[in-house]
Parts: C-alpha cells; structure tokens; sequence
C-alpha cells in the first residue's frame, strides 16, 4: 500500500545516495542546504536532538541534529531523520500532518563527500558539502511512497517557520 509522501518537496528516487539493506536501515537523500524535511506520513512529534541537549551533555555539531516521528496510524513505526539543522519548527509531543515541515536538511553528525570525511570547518561555508537526510525506519520506506502526493506548504510558511524555529533555538 502506497501511501507515504516523500520526504521532502521534488524529492526523486535519483536523490537517493546509498540504500535500505540490513546494514544500513535507511536512505540517504540528496538535496540543497536547509530543504524542508516533511513528515511522510501523520505523526506525533517523539523525540529531537537539537542544540540544548547536545550542548548539555558537551557534544558539538558534528555529532548531529535529528529528529523522531511516530506514525498515528501505527504506533509501531517510527520515522528517524538526521543530519538536520539544529532549528526544529516542531516541538515534541506536536502532531503533525503529512507533507508538513518537520526539519531542514543540513549537515550535522558524521558526514561524507565523495566517500571522504568532511572536516565540522569544511561544512559551514558553501557548497556545504555532505548535505543529505539520513531517512531511516524499521522497515523499508520507499514501496510506500506514493509520488504523486501533492507536498504542499508556500514560501510564506516556510519563512515564518524558519523564524519560529530560529526563536525558538535562540530561547533555549
């Protein structure tokens, strides 16, 4: 049955960098810097690794931003994303739509480029290399995405969320 969107607007299954298989339980998608991540499906906001409880327990960037989503429709299943920004337009216990922005993409956690190991200084300046999602899940994703469901949020929305998720990084 088809019915995740995908992760993010004009996502192809060309933007996947490495596959799902037994040793990698997810996909690594490709994208520009600071593309809205939506949740594929509706779900309830469970956990986020952002700035406050990485700096709490003395981590840095380069130990990643992510966030998990629990699907609505079965408990069960459980939608990780990593390597985000550190802003979230979210917050835990949030349920949210499917095709509604839950993160953006970044570059946060162990990142590669071209197989190589990108330095935390490399990745703060443009191109930003290593800009990808880690979309992982317990089972499979990517029979279940329907790429025909429409991901719709304007740009208006998307700058207020920047701010939202910007003020709300800066207050912790």
């Amino acid at each position: 049955m088809k019915n995740l969107c995908p992760p993010y607007k004009g996502a192809k299954i060309q933007d996947i960098t490495q596959g799902y298989s037994d040793q990698h339980r997810a996909y690594d998608w490709a994208s520009k810097f600071g593309t809205f991540l939506v949740a594929m499906e509706n779900c309830i906001v469970e956990n986020i690794t952002d700035k406050e409880i990485l700096y709490d327990n003395g981590w840095e960037y380069d130990r990643g931003f992510g966030i998990l989503l629990r699907s609505i429709s079965n408990p069960e299943i459980k939608y990780s994303y990593w390597h985000c920004l550190p802003f979230f337009p979210v917050k835990i216990g949030d349920i949210v739509l499917q095709g509604k922005p839950v993160a953006r993409m970044g570059n946060s956690g162990y990142v590669l480029s071209n197989g190589q190991y990108v330095p935390l200084k490399d990745r703060l300046k443009p191109p930003y290399p290593g800009t990808h999602l880690h979309e992982g899940c317990p089972m499979d994703t990517l029979d279940r995405i329907d790429w025909d469901i429409p991901i719709k949020f304007d740009v208006l929305t998307a700058l207020m969320l920047i701010l939202n998720s910007m003020s709300n990084f800066l207050k912790k």
